[in-house]
């Protein structure tokens, strides 16, 4: 008898110790072969989502709609009516708003609209309008940060520009006038005390690009003093993008690399090659750029490099044909492959593959939810 239960002892033990090397051996081929990993997520960890299994809203596809996504929700803005709805489909509120063409951001629980060539803007949070107001010259960017403080640039007829930083509270900070050069972007770091302005000054033959550190607290006593550091580009460059990351990391994209701009010195983190044919910066602590990759004759891949700036670590993704657009937001890539869309982590792993029947018009990322755009629906689902 006590025989018989030590073998069943010796038997239960090697079926464990069999399954755990399984694991073991299924964890590592999962890590480093691209092909097991496609398999688990698609059959094991179903990953793989199909049209038409989602939630949806219904679009009137000869209407004009404005969609968006900001927090938790979607909003969609159609005559002058802000619907917002959560990731099962179901409209959560609606604001009444006067814009007809807008221009969107979103931070955090914030969503800002203004009137593309206008003067109106909003911050909106959840269900409220926290300010409104008007801004002298014709609105063309908007900028909110994740504490609702906001950058507006507009054209002006006296000035190239004029810079807007206006706090949480729909109070303006400083006013920035540009004479000469033309603002590409301006973004307020983390902490609400920096306001960054992407300039371009293409009156001579070679483009001229600067960004320029202001101190808000400064602006406000002597203007002058209120400059912190300037990054004057080096060669024939154009600005693109600048991005506060974690830390009040400044990030700016040029046409053929990004950098972090730090301290008045200049560290060129990412080459963008020929083979690119998209970057983006919009992301926490990373920088991502796609390649176009020939697989067989006639047809392509796209290769998705991600590199962390605080380890300058650096992550690859392989998706199957050639990118439509490229979208990016907090952690989540998001790759618009025409028939199908990939959402990918920051670490170059899989979240979730969406399958359509026709082609995807747009993509939209909130903090936790996503919208697929077609003309007449938006399929949901939280990432």
């Amino acid at each position: 008898m006590r025989e018989t239960k030590v073998k069943k002892g010796n038997f239960k033990n090697l079926i464990i110790l069999i399954l755990i090397i399984f694991f073991i051996i299924g964890v590592s081929l999962y890590i480093s072969s691209a092909e097991v990993r496609d398999w688990f997520d698609i059959y094991i960890f179903k990953k793989e989502i199909l049209e038409d299994e989602l939630n949806s809203i219904d679009l009137n596809s000869s209407e004009k709609n404005y969609v968006y996504a900001n927090g938790k929700y979607l909003a969609i803005l159609n005559n002058n009516i802000l619907k917002q709805y959560n990731s099962t489909g179901e409209k959560s509120h609606e604001l009444e708003i006067m814009i007809t063409t807008p221009i969107f951001d979103s931070e955090g629980k914030y969503l800002c609209v203004g009137e593309n060539g206008g003067t109106k803007i909003y911050l909106i949070s959840g269900d409220e309008i926290v300010w409104e107001k008007d801004v002298e010259g014709e609105i063309y960017r908007i900028d909110v940060n994740k504490n609702g403080y906001v950058c507006v640039i507009v054209k002006s007829k006296n000035y190239q520009n004029i810079v807007y930083a206006i706090d949480k509270d729909g109070k303006e900070l400083l006013q920035k006038y540009l004479s000469y050069t033309t603002a590409v972007k301006g973004k307020i770091s983390n902490n609400n005390e920096i306001l960054a302005i992407a300039e371009i000054n293409s009156s001579s033959t070679i483009i001229k690009t600067k960004v320029e550190e202001i101190s808000i607290e400064k602006a406000k006593k002597d203007p002058d003093e209120a400059i912190l550091n300037t990054y004057e580009g080096e060669g024939n460059f154009t600005i693109m993008d600048i991005e506060y990351q974690d830390k009040n990391q400044l990030i700016c994209m040029y046409d053929d690399h990004i950098s972090i701009l730090k301290d008045g010195k200049e560290e060129r983190i990412m080459d963008l090659s020929q083979n690119s044919i998209a970057a983006d910066i919009r992301l926490k602590n990373c920088v991502i750029r796609a390649e176009e990759e020939t697989s067989q004759l006639f047809s392509s891949d796209t290769k998705i490099i991600i590199k962390n700036i605080q380890n300058k670590n650096e992550h690859t993704y392989i998706a199957e044909n050639a990118l439509k657009k490229l979208y990016a937001k907090g952690d989540i890539i998001a790759l618009n492959m025409g028939n199908e869309a990939v959402f990918i982590n920051t670490n170059g792993r899989l979240i979730k593959k969406y399958i359509s029947k026709q082609e995807i018009q747009e993509i939209v990322i909130g903090e936790s939810i996503v919208g697929i755009i077609y003309k007449n629906k938006i399929e949901l689902f939280n990432i």
